[in-house]
């Protein structure tokens, strides 16, 4: 005799899914070696680095704002410019 309650009973089947099995998710990147990972990270970071040094630099005559403002205008200029610079290095 079965001592334990209907809802211990570890023989129940389990319920089939209404969904068919999808395909697992691609990416539509393709896959990158991890040197050219690096290899982007460092153009985008020293791009960053150059274009808030020099952003900074020629805002710095106009007053502590300007400079802020042109730092972070060339730090976005030098993420574009080491992103792309990446690109023409990984091909």
């Amino acid at each position: 005799m079965n001592s334990k309650p209907a809802m211990y009973n570890t023989h129940v089947q389990p319920i089939p899914s209404p969904h068919p099995q999808r395909p697992r998710w691609k990416s539509p990147f393709p896959r990158r070696s991890p040197f050219l990972w690096a290899v982007n990270k460092l153009c985008i970071f020293v791009g960053t680095l150059v274009g808030g040094y020099v952003g900074g630099f020629l805002g710095s005559s106009f007053g502590i704002m300007t400079e802020i403002v042109t730092s972070g205008i060339g730090s976005l200029v030098g993420v574009y410019l080491g992103w792309k610079l990446a690109q023409r290095i990984e091909r």
